[in-house]
């Protein structure tokens, strides 16, 4: 197995191709704060990665090199092997066949604040849904079964923003297709795999394109990306009249998307989710909601809690795909469900993925619908 060492920076790259699955393993030493830490990031290939860490705190290199040289066996004893055609950059490492070599790519942090917030919607009910379709003042978008992204573009680099505004990873395809020559931007958008579907901009060129309408700021974003187009970013389009909210619906309801978002075109950006209703709403398809694995069960299979009144509840079980990692105990995971059972569990619940941008303390039962 082909390892490489950089300033002090042990890193390993792997991969599982078993069973139709196509699984991707990073691990590392890195120096940090007059000791070390191991990290370690994985997931399907082509998809954003969820990032751990195995220290809580820098350790001597000693100790380090034996939990790293732990965790590669582990991984290698179940089938992970190393990956030479795998690259990117992981870590603020750009990664290669031959090896690795530090990018000039900043190294991002977790949990490193960037100042910048998304925007964020409430739902509506089936009933209000024919208001809003029949409502000149709202426009309509496709609403993107991804994770909420915003990308920052400042002097030549690209970085991703999650919805709790700190600093992520961006996938390579889109941190290049951000990179416009000569253009500093905000884009706002959805990440799915390589490419963010933007539906936004905030600011361009050193002005704060927030306070413009939304129809203003979107009529910004055409100019700014249409000239370039890139398999890494793709523009959702916005219906505006009846009959184009009206198609966009149905078809968005024929092809099983998760649901649409309407846009009030007079409204500027409001950054945080109102307390009720607002200036963008979303009606969803299908229902999904954050959960807390709290237990791991057998045959690939983990249970699901919620807070219900700062009390923890089982709100069932979901099964794993065989081409996904089994989430740890306590991390937060997304799942998709047709409805819920008062005082019970999600019916048919559907495993999304972990959710690293989402506090285990907003994991409650409000976010339920309950089958009346």
């Amino acid at each position: 197995m082909k390892t490489a060492t950089i300033k002090n920076i042990k890193f390993v790259d792997l991969h599982c191709q078993v069973g139709g699955s196509d699984k991707v393993y990073h691990c590392m030493i890195r120096e940090e704060a007059g000791g070390y830490t191991v990290n370690f990031a994985y997931g399907r290939r082509g998809t954003a990665l969820s990032y751990g860490s195995k220290t809580q705190s820098p350790v001597p290199m000693e100790k380090a090199e034996k939990i790293y040289d732990k965790l590669v066996a582990e991984k290698t004893s179940k089938g992970y092997a190393h990956a030479p055609g795998i690259s990117g950059d992981v870590f603020g490492i750009q990664v290669s066949g031959s090896g690795c070599s530090v990018s000039d790519a900043p190294v991002i942090k977790q949990k490193e604040s960037s100042g910048v917030l998304p925007q964020l919607l409430n739902p509506c009910t089936e009933d209000e849904l024919q208001a809003y379709l029949h409502d000149d003042e709202f426009g309509m978008q496709e609403k993107y079964d991804g994770d909420r992204r915003l990308i920052l573009v400042k002097d030549g680099k690209a970085k991703g923003i999650n919805r709790k505004g700190q600093f992520v990873q961006l996938m390579p395809k889109t941190a290049e297709a951000a990179l416009l020559p000569g253009i500093d931007m905000i884009i706002d958008g959805e990440a799915i795999g390589e490419t963010l579907y933007a539906f936004g901009i905030l600011a361009c060129d050193g002005e704060d394109l927030r306070k413009l309408s939304y129809l203003k700021s979107y009529m910004r974003l055409l100019e700014v990306l249409s000239p370039h187009p890139h398999e890494g970013i793709e523009i959702v389009p916005l219906a505006l009249t009846v009959k184009e909210k009206k198609a966009l619906f149905a078809k968005v309801k024929a092809e099983g998307g998760e649901g649409v978002v309407f846009k009030h075109l007079d409204a500027p950006f409001s950054a945080g989710r109102p307390n009720k209703g607002g200036d963008q709403i979303k009606f969803k398809n299908w229902e999904s909601a954050s959960c807390i694995v709290i237990g791991i069960n057998d045959k690939r299979s983990v249970q699901l809690g919620l807070y219900e009144s700062g009390e923890m509840i089982i709100v069932g079980n979901v099964t794993i795909p065989a081409n996904r990692e089994i989430p740890q105990k306590g991390r937060v995971v997304e799942i998709r469900y047709l409805y819920a059972y008062k005082g019970g569990s999600l019916f048919q619940p559907q495993y999304e993925g972990e959710r690293t941008d989402i506090d285990s303390a907003d994991c409650d039962t409000a976010q339920l619908k309950y089958i009346s």
